[in-house]
């Protein structure tokens, strides 16, 4: 899940708590069907105004779940040293962010099982709790409401088991995969594989639905089926671009002689030199000890005409160098690769001590990645 559209509600244990904007279609959606459908069905005569307080109370019970269910992962994840910084909530449940994978089957297991060990919590606690309001005659609305999250919560632990990557139980398979051949890469392909057939069995499930019963809940069947898919393929995806980075660091990939406009260069000069006909648009600004000025964007410069291009400088035009697109030399090559998806960027500065060293381009990495796919692959250590 993608940080564009998505914002913190509050931290827990040094954890972002994100909601994504789809999340308020997610909260409609349940608010409907609960106003609309389960408790019209068990509360007799209940008025509209209580059948809509109890469909907001049953989505925040929802949503309340789903953090939970990722707290769990997040927490077993940092007993194993892995960096967990942010949980987004969004239309299809929520996701922890883990920048590493794994670093054992073992860790792997117990961090996967863990969400769907506290969702089965959740709905014993609320079995437990309905058996003593029932004892105690509490109001039927109540008893409704945690008769509710009893199910949905046994709902999300079993839906989050079946074998497909990257859903809980795909995990879990994948772990045992990866004990067992002692390879990560193998267990993620075949894990993943299993994840998109899944999906499309989804997919067609909720096409079948659709069309035989004209189900509206056919549609949601097919939009899950469709994340399922997508998500097992990225995945397996990140896991290569990860393992063909390993231990590299810029410097391994950085063009340590890059194109740089020098501050007094003047636009007439910029407008005629053959890098105007480059692709690039952006382009480091730096004196000719190396020290960085800036950067200078060439789509900045277009509304000077020609006749003042001798009359404007470089420097006129450079802002400062954002920290989105700043990396040092020895930074991960992985983590710059991630760096550049924040920032929206195809391009890293390399900077230390406020000097220019190189540029990064996505594309020296790419083919990185394109060695690796291409060439024999070592399976990890268990």
């Amino acid at each position: 899940m993608p940080e564009t559209g998505s914002f913190t509600l509050f931290r827990v244990f040094g954890i972002r708590v994100q909601m994504h904007w789809t999340l308020v279609l997610l909260a409609l959606l349940i608010t409907w069907s609960l106003y609309a459908g389960w408790f019209p069905r068990v509360l007799d005569e209940a008025p509209p105004s209580l059948l809509l307080a109890l469909g907001i109370a049953g989505a925040i019970g929802l949503f309340a779940s789903i953090l939970l269910h990722e707290l769990a992962h997040a927490m077993v994840a940092r007993r194993f040293a892995m960096s967990v910084e942010r949980i987004t909530l969004f239309l299809f449940g929520g996701i922890a962010h883990m920048e590493d994978e794994p670093p054992s089957p073992k860790a792997e297991f117990l961090m996967a099982i863990a969400g769907p060990l506290m969702s089965l919590f959740l709905a014993f606690l609320a079995v437990g709790a309905l058996a003593v309001g029932g004892a105690a005659q509490a109001p039927a609305w109540a008893l409704a409401l945690v008769a509710y999250l009893a199910s949905i919560n046994l709902t999300v632990a079993v839906f989050n088991m079946l074998p497909g990557f990257p859903l809980d139980g795909g995990r879990v398979l994948r772990s045992v995969i990866w004990a067992a051949k002692k390879d990560i890469v193998l267990a993620t392909r075949v894990s993943s594989l299993i994840g998109q057939v899944f999906g499309v069995a989804l997919i067609v499930f909720g096409l079948v639905a659709v069309f035989a019963t004209g189900s509206l809940g056919g549609f949601w069947t097919v939009l899950i089926g469709g994340i399922v898919v997508r998500f097992a393929r990225q995945s397996y995806v990140a896991l290569l671009v990860k393992q063909a980075l390993r231990g590299a660091t810029v410097k391994n990939f950085m063009d340590p002689d890059p194109v740089v406009l020098t501050p007094d260069a003047t636009v007439a000069s910029l407008m005629r030199a053959p890098t105007r006909l480059s692709e690039q648009l952006v382009y480091p600004v730096a004196r000719d000890d190396r020290s960085l000025v800036g950067l200078i964007d060439l789509r900045k410069t277009k509304g000077v005409p020609p006749p003042e291009w001798e009359r404007h400088a470089v420097r006129e035009f450079a802002e400062p160098l954002p920290e989105g697109m700043r990396i040092g030399p020895d930074a991960d090559a992985e983590r710059a690769l991630r760096k550049m998806n924040a920032a929206g960027s195809t391009e890293l500065i390399v900077v230390e001590d406020d000097r220019l060293l190189g540029v990064l381009s996505i594309h020296s990495l790419i083919r990185q990645v394109q060695l690796f796919l291409a060439g024999p692959r070592r399976a990890l250590p268990a």
